[in-house]
């Protein structure tokens, strides 16, 4: 539920001429806000005046300003308390309660686990593949979940095959790109040297046979990078994939998930719901005949989902039961595998699994 915090405006001009609004942040919310579209729209600045806070996992400096373009959405968390100046005037600001900020970071500390695994088994790292429609916040969890990876000291690789919004190149492209800091909170990651290849249509389906074959391509360079560079090895790779998720497009993600030999899917849907668990859980089962996937998603707090049988959730370390969605897994039964035509019942596994939440200071 969406609560106001203490909000505070002042209707003398700041010395950037721009009305402000003070917003004071107990612990674990978060403000969010929107600059209004189009050209003519007013910029909004973003000043943290007292405690820590972050932006989609990106730290922010106190007492610096950071300037906000029109059509942005920000939300600005903070797991301590702390204070906010909004300079401008925003579409749309209030301050919420109901963030899944908890459920990242727990995704953090699974992926975590994996890589410290690696490490001691002298294995590669967990390849990361996030799906789902349009506009749920794809883009935003892939660049939580590289932040936090290099703010621990790994080496991720962003993955970029959304042609439609590449967040590494020009659209119409499809790239990969060597994390070694946190993203700017105003620009996003430094793009320096990344590896990108012009598939020349904002739409898959344009040519999927050609989107397949660049997206080989990139998994074929990546293992590469991999072979030779123990730190890239160990970061594993985040990607990021189109919200074309029916037909084709469902056999795109197949795809990639084979030629990346994909470790874990994190499937997101509007407002952290899903369909019916039978209904997804066929969906994806295509996806789970590879038997070293896991599947993760936004659900209710108990769902049926089809686990792959290389990793196990339980290993998991975690307290306590979060009310929602996307993390830390636990196997609590189990149940005889189902699949569609074509996928060897051997393969897979339905699991019913209950969602942690994973304490942090």
């Amino acid at each position: 539920m969406a609560t106001e915090g203490e909000v505070k405006t002042s209707e003398d001009a700041p010395p950037t001429g721009k009305v402000s609004t003070r917003f004071d942040l107990e612990k674990e919310t978060e403000l969010r806000f929107e600059v209004e579209a189009g050209e003519a729209a007013e910029q909004v600045e973003l000043e943290l005046l007292t405690g820590m806070a972050e932006v989609f996992g990106s730290e922010l400096n106190r007492n610096k300003k950071y300037t906000f373009g029109p059509g942005s959405k920000i939300a600005v968390f903070t797991w301590q308390g702390c204070s906010v100046n909004l300079y401008g005037k925003p579409e749309v600001a209030y301050v919420s309660k109901d963030t899944p900020m908890l459920l990242y970071l727990n995704t953090h500390a699974a992926l975590e686990q994996m890589r410290k695994q690696a490490e001691r088994d002298n294995e590669r790292g967990p390849r990361v593949m996030v799906v789902g429609p349009t506009d749920v916040g794809k883009s935003t969890v892939c660049r939580l979940l590289l932040s936090y990876a290099v703010r621990v000291g790994r080496r991720p690789t962003l993955v970029e095959l959304d042609v439609g919004q590449s967040g590494v190149s020009v659209p119409g492209t499809v790239s990969a790109l060597c994390i070694e800091r946190p993203a700017d909170v105003e620009e996003g990651f430094s793009v320096q040297a990344p590896l990108v290849y012009h598939f020349g249509s904002t739409t898959p389906g344009t040519n999927i046979k050609l989107y397949n074959k660049l997206t080989s391509r990139l998994a074929e360079v990546f293992s590469q990078r991999c072979e030779v560079n123990r730190k890239a090895s160990v970061g594993g790779c985040i990607i990021n994939t189109c919200g074309w998720v029916k037909g084709s497009g469902y056999q795109a993600l197949v795809h990639c998930a084979s030629a990346f030999e994909v470790d874990v899917v994190l499937v997101l849907d509007m407002r952290g719901s899903t369909t019916s668990s039978s209904e997804t859980s066929l969906t994806l089962c295509g996806l789970c005949s590879y038997p070293s996937l896991e599947v993760w998603w936004s659900a209710p707090k108990s769902v049926d989902v089809m686990l792959g049988m290389r990793r196990s959730a339980s290993t998991f370390t975690a307290s306590a039961e979060c009310p929602s969605t996307l993390f830390p897994l636990k196997c609590v039964s189990q149940t005889s595998a189902f699949t569609r035509s074509g996928h060897h019942p051997s393969q897979t596994r339905v699991c019913r699994l209950e969602c942690l939440k994973m304490t942090h200071s």
